[in-house]
């Protein structure tokens, strides 16, 4: 009875789990190594093609990419863990875990830069400066355009002066969209403010003459639509997610990836060391 159950129980365990060979598991190891660097640089390169990416649509589809690539590699990842067991490859399996765990803080701080820049707070302010914002601006030239190509030379003047103004806002949305130090921001807030009491001065004295009174009314309208879109600009721009992301990605994601993709190399060299010259477990 004895035998009988010894005897049993070897065939359940043969049926349990195929056998395979110790070369079978190294060969199926490297193969793991090699698939997991494939991911692991296809992620890197999916996310940072997210950070760059110049519309929301790009950016999404980056960031699905860089997500699937996250969780074939953390899959494939636990298998070569369970090979590497098998194999009772200590030093590997110490190798492999090791990468893991540095893996693991590059992706917690991966999933920070991909929420970041699926926000892109940065790409909406920019589109907002060059559509609705330059709209209200049209708006504003044409309303003073008769007044500017009219007889009344101070009227033209001015009306010019206002123009001049309300471009240096236009022109300064850009260097604001792109700067990353809030500092910087907060001093071309103030000459967008200058230039903006320039402008409602201007309109206020053009309001203050007959031939020009109507043109000052209509350009008001368009100058107040166009601060109001300039406001949502620097809302957009102050959250500054595609140039923190960035800045982000070019900092300590760069030195995480590198020591990731130095712990998955070593690996390799590990496992390409093992010698495949002996019989079946």
């Amino acid at each position: 009875m004895a035998l009988i159950l010894v005897l049993a129980g070897s065939i359940l365990t043969a049926c349990a789990e195929p056998p395979r060979t110790v070369l079978e598991g190294l060969l199926e190891s490297r193969r793991l190594s090699a698939e997991l660097l494939a991911q692991f640089e296809k992620g890197l390169e999916a996310s940072n093609r997210a950070v760059m990416a110049d519309s929301e649509e790009a950016s999404i589809a980056a960031e699905q990419d860089a997500r699937h690539a996250t969780e074939t590699l953390e899959s494939e990842s636990k298998t070569l863990a369970d090979t590497l067991a098998q194999l009772d490859y200590g030093v590997e399996s110490a190798a492999l875990k090791e990468f893991s765990s540095r893996f693991g803080e590059l992706n917690a701080l991966n999933r920070e830069i991909l929420e970041l820049a699926a926000l892109d707070t940065n790409i909406k302010a920019q589109k907002l400066s060059f559509g609705n914002a330059w709209d209200a601006a049209s708006r504003f030239t044409t309303a003073l355009e008769n007044v500017r190509t009219g007889t009344n030379v101070q009227a033209h003047a001015i009306a010019s002066d206002a123009v001049a103004a309300m471009r240096e806002i236009q022109v300064l949305q850009a260097p604001h969209i792109a700067e990353p130090q809030d500092s910087m921001m907060d001093r071309i807030e103030e000459r967008m403010r200058m230039e903006g009491a320039i402008v409602r001065k201007c309109l206020s004295t053009l309001s203050t003459m007959t031939e020009s009174r109507i043109a000052a009314k209509n350009a008001s309208e368009a100058f107040e639509a166009l601060m109001g879109i300039h406001a949502e600009i620097l809302k957009l721009s102050r959250q500054n997610s595609n140039v923190r992301s960035l800045a982000m990605s070019l900092g300590k994601k760069r030195t995480l990836a590198a020591t990731c993709e130095e712990r998955l190399r070593a690996l390799q060299q590990l496992l390409a060391k093992r010698d495949i010259s002996f019989g079946a477990r």
